[in-house]
């Protein structure tokens, strides 16, 4: 996705053809960032924008806007990911984590599925990370959000990053592995389809 004056640019990719094309625009003045996280789901690119909104796009163009759960005060954007069937949203306020879910993809309304302060979620051992943490990515099947806690020595020093995973239902916390030395936003997340190709070849 580009964007210019107040348009964005989407190109669509056809596994059949293996080409890509430009010609979706979007008029729209929705702040974008520049590395926005974004599901594909129900024939839609859904991606996180400013204002506590979720911009779906279709590969015509036709465009669709949720309001999120969140005020119009909530600091950052939260990012937008897809768990057992459904849009999940995380957002990091001052105090804590929450999990919302729109179980309705029909309507706006969010459910709440989990809370936690950030010292709950990190505990005493990883609380130096309390400021200094992002939700990465939710397992696509289970109660699992993977997060990335990163606390920098000195500004031209090394950085201690490391990769966790969080049971939303036992509250527990897991350590996975130090990253190296330099690992920066976006995390892509590796999900494996195992499924034939589509008869359309899309």
């Amino acid at each position: 996705m580009q964007g210019h004056a107040g348009k964005k640019k989407l190109g669509v990719y056809s596994s059949k053809t293996g080409v890509w094309t430009h010609g979706v625009v979007w008029d729209n003045p929705l702040s974008v960032s520049r590395f926005p996280r974004s599901i594909f789901f129900n024939r839609m690119l859904h991606f996180s924008s400013d204002n506590n909104l979720v911009v779906a796009i279709d590969v015509e163009g036709n465009h669709r806007v949720i309001r999120g759960p969140m005020p119009d005060s909530a600091r950052g954007v939260p990012n937008v990911y897809l768990s057992r069937g459904q849009l999940h949203l995380a957002n990091g306020s001052v105090s804590e984590l929450s999990i919302w879910a729109l179980e309705d993809f029909s309507s706006e309304n969010w459910t709440l599925k989990h809370s936690v302060s950030h010292l709950q979620l990190l505990g005493t051992e990883y609380s130096m990370f309390a400021g200094n943490y992002r939700v990465i990515s939710i397992h696509p099947e289970h109660n699992v959000i993977f997060i990335v806690c990163e606390q920098l020595y000195m500004l031209s020093g090394p950085s201690l990053t490391k990769l966790m995973s969080y049971e939303m239902d036992s509250r527990e916390l897991r350590f996975i592995c130090d990253l190296e030395w330099g690992c920066r936003t976006p995390y892509l997340p590796y999900v494996p389809l195992l499924s034939e190709p589509l008869a359309d070849g899309q």
